[in-house]
């Protein structure tokens, strides 16, 4: 008895499985952050990418059938088995913004780790998927930038110059110490705010407009300047310097303002003049009754 079966869907249908295999272990494998799996009755190593034999310093074969107990110092296997067993019983899911691992030739790293729980048909966690970007270079690059930014605001608030940064749309976006104490507020005041909804001038608008619209810089020298909120105090003489900030293209992206009190210089000035003058007069006169 001889019979004849068409297979042809099933061969079909077999290719496509192995395509659709094919196509996901080369992205898996092609992926830059470490993707790896563990079974969840012992949290051995079931599964490794290329990424994560390149950071742990570890073939797969090596780690395979093993847990982190075998490979980290005891503090980090601790840390890492304590999240496992979490996500698994758990919360099915966990987020670990930074997590330090001791790698067999790169040293210590961090690591942000992604790590999820997968379960059976029945809904048993049967094993956990993780997935770790290593942010070593980005988080030390943070970490300087973080210090950098400390010493800036260290210098800017320390400074008798009187500092503010606004956006293109002459909107304050920080100010200094000194540019908030002049008018009697805090810094936090000024943010959001416009500068001339604030300080209406329009000989300044102008200079301030031609500034942001032609990337070039401007200088005035003893310019009288009234506080707007604060009259009393009468009228301050300023060299003050308007300052272009451009992005690499060379699109204006920001104005920094900068304001130097010279008022005494200036009443200096003017009381060595009045007294030149009365000099001038006083001898003008003792020449005419000689």
């Amino acid at each position: 008895i001889g019979y004849t079966m068409d297979i042809t869907e099933q061969r079909q249908a077999d290719a496509a499985a192995r395509a659709a295999t094919t196509l996901l272990n080369s992205v898996v494998e092609n992926i830059p952050s470490m993707i790896f799996v563990k079974r969840a009755d012992d949290l051995s190593f079931s599964m490794l990418n290329r990424a994560g034999e390149d950071l742990l310093g570890f073939q797969r074969d090596e780690l395979f059938g093993k847990n982190d107990h075998d490979f980290f110092p005891a503090e980090q296997a601790d840390f890492s088995t304590a999240r496992d067993r979490k996500v698994l019983n758990e919360t099915g899911h966990l987020d670990i913004a930074e997590e330090p691992i001791d790698t067999r030739l790169k040293g210590r790293r961090i690591l942000h780790t992604q790590k999820i729980a997968l379960r059976d048909a029945q809904g048993r966690p049967e094993f956990l998927l993780g997935i770790s970007e290593d942010i070593t270079e980005r988080k030390a690059a943070e970490d300087a930038l973080h210090a950098n930014n400390q010493l800036l605001n260290a210098v800017l608030d320390t400074t008798p110059v009187l500092i503010a940064y606004l956006d293109p749309d002459m909107n304050f976006v920080r100010v200094n110490r000194a540019y908030a104490e002049a008018d009697h507020r805090t810094p936090g005041y000024f943010v959001g705010k416009n500068h001339f909804a604030l300080y209406p001038n329009a000989e300044n608008e102008l200079i301030f407009r031609r500034v942001a619209e032609t990337g070039e810089a401007h200088v005035t020298q003893a310019k009288p300047f009234e506080y707007a909120h604060s009259p009393e105090r009468g009228t301050t003489h300023w060299d003050w310097a308007l300052t272009p900030i451009k992005d690499d293209d060379g699109k204006v992206i920001g104005l920094v303002l900068s304001l130097t009190n010279v008022t005494d210089r200036i009443e200096a000035l003017e009381a060595a003049e009045r007294s030149e003058l009365a000099k001038r007069v006083s001898l003008r006169r003792c020449c005419s009754r000689t």
